[in-house]
Protein backbone atom coordinates (compact mmCIF):
# COMPACT_ATOMS: atom_id res chain seq x y z
CA UNK A 1 0.00 0.00 0.00
CA UNK A 2 2.88 2.44 0.75
CA UNK A 3 4.41 1.87 -2.47
CA UNK A 4 1.35 2.60 -4.26
CA UNK A 5 0.38 5.67 -2.15
CA UNK A 6 3.97 7.54 -3.33
CA UNK A 7 4.09 6.44 -6.52
CA UNK A 8 0.68 7.82 -6.72
CA UNK A 9 1.09 10.80 -4.71
CA UNK A 10 4.17 11.32 -7.16
CA UNK A 11 2.12 10.71 -10.42
CA UNK A 12 -1.00 12.56 -8.93
CA UNK A 13 0.71 15.85 -8.72
CA UNK A 14 2.43 15.68 -11.84
CA UNK A 15 2.02 18.60 -14.40
CA UNK A 16 0.43 16.01 -16.98
CA UNK A 17 -3.17 16.44 -16.81
CA UNK A 18 -4.10 12.77 -18.25
CA UNK A 19 -1.79 11.18 -15.25
CA UNK A 20 -3.49 13.66 -12.66
CA UNK A 21 -6.78 12.18 -13.80
CA UNK A 22 -6.37 8.69 -14.21
CA UNK A 23 -4.51 8.16 -10.89
CA UNK A 24 -8.09 10.80 -9.44
CA UNK A 25 -10.16 8.12 -11.27
CA UNK A 26 -8.46 5.03 -9.51
CA UNK A 27 -8.49 6.84 -5.80
CA UNK A 28 -12.61 7.51 -6.25
CA UNK A 29 -13.29 3.95 -8.43
CA UNK A 30 -11.76 2.19 -5.28
CA UNK A 31 -13.06 4.50 -2.43
CA UNK A 32 -16.08 4.31 -3.65
CA UNK A 33 -16.33 0.73 -4.20
CA UNK A 34 -17.12 -1.83 -1.08
CA UNK A 35 -13.77 -3.58 -0.02
CA UNK A 36 -15.87 -7.14 -0.51
CA UNK A 37 -16.78 -5.96 -4.02
CA UNK A 38 -13.18 -5.60 -4.73
CA UNK A 39 -12.09 -9.04 -3.41
CA UNK A 40 -14.97 -10.82 -5.23
CA UNK A 41 -13.81 -8.73 -8.31
CA UNK A 42 -10.39 -9.91 -7.98
CA UNK A 43 -11.10 -13.36 -7.42
CA UNK A 44 -13.66 -14.04 -9.53
CA UNK A 45 -13.05 -11.79 -12.58
CA UNK A 46 -9.58 -11.53 -12.84
CA UNK A 47 -9.77 -15.76 -13.71
CA UNK A 48 -11.97 -14.34 -17.26
CA UNK A 49 -8.58 -12.36 -17.98
CA UNK A 50 -7.04 -15.64 -17.63
CA UNK A 51 -5.26 -14.29 -14.22
CA UNK A 52 -6.26 -17.39 -11.76
CA UNK A 53 -4.81 -16.53 -8.40
CA UNK A 54 -5.06 -18.46 -5.27
CA UNK A 55 -6.99 -17.08 -2.19
CA UNK A 56 -4.42 -15.91 -0.03
CA UNK A 57 -2.75 -13.69 -2.98
CA UNK A 58 -6.05 -12.16 -3.85
CA UNK A 59 -6.61 -10.83 0.12
CA UNK A 60 -2.93 -9.54 -0.22
CA UNK A 61 -3.37 -7.65 -3.37
CA UNK A 62 -7.31 -6.12 -2.76
CA UNK A 63 -5.47 -5.15 0.42
CA UNK A 64 -2.47 -3.41 -0.68
CA UNK A 65 -4.78 -1.97 -3.82
CA UNK A 66 -7.51 -0.83 -1.13
CA UNK A 67 -4.56 0.53 1.66
CA UNK A 68 -2.65 2.25 -1.46
CA UNK A 69 -6.14 4.23 -2.64
CA UNK A 70 -6.73 5.82 0.37
CA UNK A 71 -2.38 6.13 1.15
CA UNK A 72 -2.65 8.38 -1.71
CA UNK A 73 -5.06 10.82 -0.29
CA UNK A 74 -3.19 10.55 3.05
CA UNK A 75 0.10 11.16 1.49
CA UNK A 76 -1.18 13.65 -0.68
CA UNK A 77 -2.53 15.88 1.86
CA UNK A 78 0.83 15.81 3.89
CA UNK A 79 2.82 17.12 1.10
CA UNK A 80 0.85 19.37 0.51
CA UNK A 81 0.58 20.67 3.40
CA UNK A 82 4.57 21.51 3.13
CA UNK A 83 5.26 25.18 2.41
CA UNK A 84 7.31 25.84 -0.95
CA UNK A 85 9.46 28.27 1.22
Amino acid sequence: AMVIGIGGVILRMSPVKAIRTVVIAFVEVIRNTPFLVQIYFIFFALPYAGIMLPPTPTAIIALGVNGGAYAIEIIRGGVQSIHKG
